[in-house]
């Protein structure tokens, strides 16, 4: 089979999913629409720079010609569209040139582009709080722009591929079938190394926000701030650093926090848990209901207990290494990209 991937490598998950159904013997193209240059050895990338117009009116004219010359290209040559999060410009050509085309299409929407806020704030009053007060997504998180989206793709016949947090979003009156499939994760790229404590190691503490509103970093920080000072914990943040660095220094900490706010987990904290690392995050109830496990090894806490929760572990830091090894075998259960794949071809040939 033939697949196009496209716009976006979110989170670095995206190639992962590309790669492996290289692995099982599919052509995949992944046109990429970032500053950034992936490479892979298995998939051909297709990279497009991205400049808005406020970066030049000329390079965002022609970064989009490419970008729409590549799209109809490979529309063309494919079999199956899998397109991941929302059109990059206003027009949404993209989306609408797809429509054309008898192909299987395959939406993965995995955040801002269909969150509905008045969900995540009736089981996050965090988020709720912080809606109109920094939060760095607000712009372009509503109900409206939700609705919007999700009518585009779906009067383009494509069908939605979701985490079970998005899942909770997706209109069910323009999509009657909904794929539940976790984020799929390639494993090998990171070995575990689980905590492992004397009677005189401080418990070592990162937290690796992408957003700090988003993540509640001004919750979270002051509290580790706090027991830092009481000598139980040390403790990094660490912003706007290198993807491979963050990796480097998480591989070394006994405790991953996540966030606090939106109520799932996605990228970092699959990356912590793979890695061995104990995470901590707020999962909304109806998180679990929508497919998340409960056995799922993540410790639950939000802005209310985050404190107690750390104090918990430093009076039993041992059980850090017990939480960290479930962990890095519920990546190897639920998240494994090898494991999901065929899950996913079947989704491509169903529709």
């Amino acid at each position: 089979m033939r697949i196009l991937f496209l716009p976006y490598n979110l989170a670095f998950v995206q190639l992962h999913n590309a790669e492996e159904l290289a692995r099982r013997g599919h052509e995949v193209v992944f046109i990429i629409l970032e500053k950034m240059k992936w490479k892979s050895d298995l998939v051909k990338i297709v990279h497009v720079p991205f400049f808005k117009f406020n970066q030049g009116v000329f390079r965002a004219l022609w970064s989009a010609f490419l970008y729409h010359y590549f799209c109809l290209k490979y529309f063309i040559w494919t079999d199956a569209i899998q397109y991941i999060y929302e059109p990059p410009y206003p027009l949404q050509m993209d989306v609408r040139l797809a429509g054309f085309f008898s192909k299987r299409k395959i939406v993965e929407w995995v955040g801002s582009d269909i969150r509905i806020p008045e969900i995540t704030m009736a089981e996050s009053p965090w988020y709720k709080s912080i809606y109109n007060n920094g939060y760095e997504y607000a712009h372009v998180e509503s109900k409206e722009k939700s609705l919007k989206t999700q009518a585009l793709f779906a009067k383009n016949d494509f069908v939605p591929m979701v985490v079970p947090e998005m899942s909770l979003f997706v209109q069910k009156d323009l999509f009657p079938e909904v794929n539940v499939v976790n984020y799929r994760f390639d494993l090998s790229q990171l070995k575990p190394n689980y905590p492992k404590f004397d009677d005189k190691r401080r418990i070592n503490i990162i937290h690796a926000p992408s957003k700090l509103k988003a993540k509640g970093s001004h919750i979270i920080v002051p509290i580790l701030e706090k027991l830092a000072s009481e000598g139980h914990i040390t403790f990094e943040l660490i912003h706007n650093m290198d993807h491979s660095k963050v990796l480097e220094k998480m591989a070394t900490c006994d405790l991953y926090i996540d966030q606090i706010i939106l109520g799932s987990y996605a990228g970092a904290a699959m990356e912590a848990m793979s890695l061995g690392k104990p995470v901590m995050a707020f999962i909304m109830p109806s998180v679990y209901e929508a497919g998340i496990s409960k056995d799922c090894p993540i410790i639950n806490v939000n802005a209310d207990n985050l404190e107690d929760a750390i104090r918990n572990f430093v009076k039993d830091p041992h059980a850090l290494n017990h939480i960290g090894i479930a962990s890095r075998k519920w990546m190897e259960e639920v998240h494994d990209v090898k494991k999901l794949t065929e899950r996913v071809e079947k989704i491509y040939l169903e529709n």
